[in-house]
């Protein structure tokens, strides 16, 4: 951050006035070989004063000298510096006549230089892939290294890697002509393994060459949402290495790594038909629409069949369209800020005046679709299917059928507030009021639960 100082001296035995002086440094941390330089300011009240003056800047015992008028700037070069040396001061000070010399002291930390960051040539996270998706779910256990190759020998104070899972949300808003900010966090686990550690003196001792350091985490076997990047929030999961090697010289490393909840696919009515009606009255007559579609969920990539049957009673010809949009929903100091996005729009076949007729369109789901996120509490990420009938010289009334886009169909599961089933069904009608039904369930197993490594 910016250091400033500032120092009035009064030169009460003359009649001359006051001196004020201040002096800027652009931050407190410099490296080495790097120029440092102060600005001086003067100022006089309210007489001016016919003193000689001037403006000496210090910087580790190297000083200059200029004229007060001028900004003063110490262009000092010092690799013989040890880092991290925190005596080291600015100061600036009035050279007055006849009187005691002001001055104003700053401190300053200098920093390693660029040979010394140099030292470690990469510093990386990886890790094992347990399906071909690339995903991992609650209970899983992801397995990496942490890969650091050093040109010398470098100290160590000591290396660790986290795992670490977290929702984030963040916006602005105006309230009149003042700016507000939201935000909000919710932290859902963070794992830490020590992979090495120093004795605290600075003896321990990285050598020159490759080194590779094995981890393994288990996640959390916990309800947690998918990962997500929205507009204005996201829901990461990732792995943070860093190396400490003093006190101001750290490494970092990072990569993220995709999570998939389960717990998605558990939501009532996923695998029911899904129907929606509306009705608008005209003068010329009123014009009804039902909608149906198969199912709420679908797997990515699968085709949704729409089928809109519409009433048209009056003397206007009238035009159905289709969208698959997205709602994300994103919550802070009890405030919802809500984005939507249209993800496919199409038009249907005209409905003339004075007729009755089924329109059917078929949409696709795109692939890498992000799955719906119900189960987070800052935000949220929801699909809807709308139908809209545009009726020229007035308001378009329009159904709306929520959508679960899945990443694929999940095996048989039970949770303590939920399941997941598969099963057969068979319904024997004799009259209307005496039917006969069988249901049966049956297992299913998703081909990549299967792909563990070392399952065998």
């Amino acid at each position: 951050e910016p250091q400033h100082g500032t120092k009035d001296k009064d030169v009460v035995f003359f009649v001359s006035g006051n001196i004020s002086m201040n002096i800027h440094t652009e931050r407190m941390g410099y490296q080495q070989e790097e120029f440092v330089c102060p600005r001086g300011e003067k100022s006089r009240h309210p007489k001016p004063c016919e003193r000689k003056r001037r403006v000496c800047c210090f910087f580790h015992q190297t000083d200059c000298d200029q004229a007060l008028h001028h900004p003063c700037r110490t262009h000092s070069n010092h690799p013989q510096l040890p880092h991290t040396q925190t005596g080291v001061q600015t100061e600036g000070c009035l050279d007055v006549a006849l009187t005691k010399n002001p001055e104003i002291k700053l401190p300053m930390i200098v920093l390693p230089g660029t040979q010394v960051r140099m030292t470690v040539k990469r510093f990386s996270v990886d890790y094992n892939m347990i399906n071909e998706h690339g995903t991992f779910s609650a209970g899983d256990t992801i397995t990496g290294r942490v890969t650091l190759e050093a040109s010398k020998e470098t100290s160590l104070q000591s290396l660790f890697i986290k795992a670490k899972g977290k929702a984030e949300v963040k916006w602005n808003e105006h309230e009149g002509q003042n700016p507000v900010a939201f935000s909000g966090k919710k932290k859902y686990f963070s794992l830490k393994i020590l992979l090495q550690e120093g004795k605290g003196d600075g003896s321990e001792i990285i050598t020159p060459g490759r080194h590779v350091y094995p981890f393994t985490f288990q996640i959390p076997a916990k309800e947690m949402p998918s990962s997500y990047m929205g507009k204005w929030g996201k829901i990461t999961y990732c792995l943070k290495a860093k190396l400490i090697r003093t006190l101001w010289l750290i490494d970092k490393a990072k990569t993220e790594f995709t999570y998939l909840s389960k717990t998605n696919m558990i939501i009532p009515g996923l695998r029911e038909p899904q129907h929606g009606s509306k009705v608008v009255f005209l003068a010329s007559g009123n014009i009804s629409m039902d909608i149906h579609i198969e199912t709420m969920g679908y797997l990515s990539g699968e085709a949704i069949k729409v089928l809109v049957e519409i009433h048209n009673n009056s003397t206007r010809t009238v035009n159905p369209d289709f969208y698959l949009y997205e709602e994300q929903s994103f919550f802070a100091k009890h405030k919802r800020k809500v984005y939507t996005n249209d993800i496919i729009k199409e038009r249907g076949d005209s409905v003339t005046a004075s007729t009755r007729q089924t329109v059917t369109k078929v949409l696709t789901i795109p692939p890498q679709l992000p799955v719906s996120l119900l189960d987070c509490s800052i935000l949220k990420l929801e699909y809807r299917l709308k139908v809209t009938l545009d009726i020229p010289m007035a308001k378009d009334p329009e159904v709306k059928l929520p959508l679960i886009p899945t990443e694929e169909m999940p095996s048989s599961y039970v949770a303590k507030f939920g399941k997941i089933t598969y099963s057969l069904k068979t319904k024997l009608t004799r009259s209307m009021r005496m039917t006969s039904k069988v249901k049966v369930e049956f297992t299913f197993l998703s081909k990549s639960d299967m792909i563990v490594p070392g399952l065998r």
